[in-house]
Order: structure tokens, then sequence, then C-alpha cells
């Protein structure tokens, strides 16, 4: 049986506080391909994810085209003690229309390193193994295997 999956506008709906309080800082054509991202998840990841993880986002501003260089967070407006962890998008993610797993690959990829547990503090092997398996969980949610 397949995992149950939101779609798009369910996800646009769970994060439009997030576009409200400027802590995802994106046109709507970015903001799209990020809810496009997150409906590639199996539900039950993707509600681990909305109630662990932090996602703070800057794209292209809308009305100029301007990248956005950075932003204000205020932790009081936040309930951070509930979170475990944050996930910085810069505009870079947006950039790339090379090919069809752009911007895709990355905000999954990222998402994945939460879901494994993985720490900044890691040797060199360490580091490469868990880049590793963040690449075969984010592949594998969108129905890839990895070669």
């Amino acid at each position: 049986m397949e995992n149950k999956k939101y779609n798009k506008e369910e996800i646009k709906r769970i994060f439009s506080e997030y576009r409200i309080h400027g802590d995802i800082n994106i046109s709507d054509e970015e903001y799209d391909l990020f809810c496009n991202a997150i409906s590639n998840l199996p539900d039950d990841i993707a509600d681990k994810i909305i109630k662990e993880v932090c996602f703070i986002i800057l794209g292209t501003r809308k009305e100029d085209g301007k990248k956005t260089s950075a932003c204000y967070l205020n932790l009081k407006s936040k309930d951070f003690e509930k979170k475990k962890g944050i996930i910085f998008l810069s505009a870079i993610v947006f950039d790339s229309n090379d090919d069809i797993l752009n911007p895709l690959f990355p905000i999954l990829h990222e998402i994945a390193h939460h879901i494994e547990g993985h720490i900044d503090i890691m040797s060199p092997e360490e580091r490469k193994a868990a880049e590793d398996k963040a690449d075969d969980l984010a592949f594998s949610w969108l129905g890839f295997k990895r070669k």
C-alpha cells in the first residue's frame, strides 16, 4: 500500500502562516515549487517536519526580482520549544532550472537530514555517509533509486 501524501494545495494552506510572518520570503512561483517538494513526502513524514522543523526560506522578491540577502527572525514570535531543527534555504535553491529535480531535490535532501537525525559534529567519513543517506532518502521520496 502506498503512503498517503498531502496535495500541493493542502501544503500551501499549512505553510501560509510562514508567508504571513515573513519566514518564507519567496515569490509565488518559488512558494509553489517549495510546496510541490513537500507534497512528495509521505504524510507521516510531512506531519513530522511540520511539527519539528522551522523553515526559513529566502528566494527572490516578487516585486523587483532581486535576491533577498538577509532576514530577521524574532524568536519570541515562534514556539521554538517544540521545534527540533531549522532548515534554511537560500535563493540559490530556486536559481537552477537545469533539470526536473531542482529545487525539489535540495529541499527534500535537507528534510532527509532531519528525519535521519544527522548532527553537525561528524568525522569526514560520517559526513559522507550522512550525505549519501540523505540523497538516497530524497530520491526515494521522488520515486527514484540512486545509482
